[in-house]
């Protein structure tokens, strides 16, 4: 923000609206571009620190921020992408029907109703196809599931 008002609170209240910087008038045009440039690397690092968030567990690596996973054209549904996280992001640990319909659907699993074991073996086929074999989903009987990483 580049201002003519020169007072602390002025300048506090800028911060507390949500300024990156305050600077008042006059400035020197070498001192604002340098602040612009140095503004602008922060904003650099800090998405670049967003693209290299990855879950990453044996030959699956899944990027949250763009909906993408590495492998070879692996296309998945939105569902099938949460899902994927989940259990990417609980890798080794079982994650029960339950839980599972709870965070994705919103709604209690009432033992009956088959919709993610249905997308499980959609996604468990997706990820056979595109050889993904370090990692896998399997099923604990009674429980859920668990994605573990296998060894080559």
């Amino acid at each position: 923000m580049l201002t003519a008002r020169d007072q602390d609170d002025e300048q506090v209240a800028a911060f507390d609206f949500g300024a990156d910087d305050c600077l008042s008038k006059p400035v020197s045009p070498k001192i604002l571009k340098v602040r612009v440039d140095a503004l602008l690397r922060r904003q650099a690092m800090h998405a670049k620190r967003h693209e290299e968030c990855v879950i990453k567990v044996g030959d699956i690596s899944l990027y949250p921020q763009s909906y993408k996973v590495k492998g070879k054209g692996i296309r998945l549904s939105s569902f099938e992408f949460r899902l994927l996280s989940l259990l990417l992001s609980n890798a080794g640990k079982v994650m029960t029907r339950d839980q599972i319909y709870h965070i994705l659907l919103g709604r209690h699993y009432n033992g009956v109703e088959r919709t993610v074991d249905v997308r499980v073996s959609r996604l468990r086929g997706k990820l056979s196809v595109t050889g993904a074999k370090r990692a896998q989903i399997e099923t604990v009987w009674g429980k859920g599931y668990i994605l573990n990483e296998v060894a080559a």
